[in-house]
């Protein structure tokens, strides 16, 4: 998301400061990212008071307010009252999303949001543009793009396309694989690739030659510097939007795996996501290699099922005609 906003980060890092979650009030608030004994969904329990705080620049890592936005959630497994009354706070237990904000070319900062359900993404965005109309009031936040959103699902056929030229995406960075891949047709057909995307796969040549869009798909990054070779495995779709799979994901020296996806969130919003963006933008060739692909793609299938045709077996003998009916 992007907010739109003359409000400074540090402002804004006042503003959140101001707003404590509250177990006993069930109101929401901000605090910090910091994970020991947050009491996430362990009912009747309160997170550690803390502040959100900015990050300082950090190599690729731009400078950016770090925030979790706590909420209260009722126990499933407990009563409600029968008269409809609020429960009480012992039976609620504290959820929460992440956020990490950083300034952008003029009144924008990207807004990255770490949940597991949208829905409560937005819930943290309302909080946020509330807490950032208390400096300007004219503050807006644009819910369907941000500096991370990819041209096009056509995007996606380029990413394969650079993983199988084995072309480096940027400085450090290589692709080195594409996996389940999403598909649709026009109207609401769709499917889903999965493992391992190549050129021996007659279903993606077939999606590719029908012109089917593509995404989300999963991409395997690695990241070179003195030191060695980090790897990131993550979702990527056409919005920006990433979800970062921790269990193929390594950095060296790291097995907290909280630290791991931090590390992995950063690179994949600060470094990886915009190198695919200014490498797809600065790609004037890809057009025609894209209109190549396609034809690869046609002529690789002909051949394929006229293969198929001749090997199929063909049935021999003779045709009888059943007798005609008696007058």
């Amino acid at each position: 998301m992007t907010l739109n906003t003359g409000a400074t980060l540090d402002q804004l890092l006042t503003s959140l400061r101001a707003v404590k979650p509250s177990h006993s009030a069930l109101n929401p608030g901000w605090a910090s990212q910091e994970n020991t004994a947050t009491n996430i969904r362990v009912t009747g329990q309160v997170p550690p008071t803390s502040d959100p705080e900015i990050l300082d620049v950090d190599g690729y890592y731009p400078r950016r307010l770090a925030a979790r936005f706590y909420y209260w959630v009722h126990d499933s497994n407990l009563p409600m009252p029968e008269d409809g009354s609020q429960a009480p706070s012992s039976d609620y237990f504290p959820d929460a999303v992440d956020l990490l904000i950083s300034a952008q070319p003029g009144d924008t900062y990207l807004v990255l949001f770490s949940t597991y359900n949208d829905t409560l993404a937005e819930d943290a965005a309302d909080a946020l543009l509330a807490r950032a109309r208390t400096v300007d009031p004219q503050s807006t936040l644009n819910r369907s793009s941000s500096a991370l959103h990819l041209s096009s699902s056509d995007v996606f056929v380029w990413i394969y396309e650079h993983e199988r030229a084995t072309r480096r995406l940027a400085a450090g960075l290589m692709i080195t694989k594409v996996e389940s891949v999403s598909t649709a047709e026009t109207g609401n057909k769709s499917g889903l690739l999965k493992g391992v995307v190549d050129w021996d796969r007659i279903s993606f040549l077939t999606a590719l030659a029908e012109g089917q869009n593509f995404g989300p798909v999963t991409v395997t990054v690695h990241l070179t510097d003195l030191k060695g070779v980090n790897r990131v495995v993550f979702a990527l779709w056409a919005d920006g939007s990433f979800s970062v799979k921790a269990t193929p994901t390594h950095y060296r020296g790291i097995a907290d795996q909280d630290q791991l996806k931090l590390n992995a969130v950063h690179d994949a919003a600060y470094r990886i996501i915009p190198a695919v963006r200014a490498a797809r933008s600065a790609d004037t060739a890809w057009p025609g290699r894209r209109s190549t692909m396609i034809d690869d793609a046609k002529a690789k299938l002909a051949s394929h099922f006229g293969s198929a045709a001749v090997e199929a077996p063909t049935a021999t003998g003779t045709i009888s005609t059943p007798p005609s009916p008696a007058p």
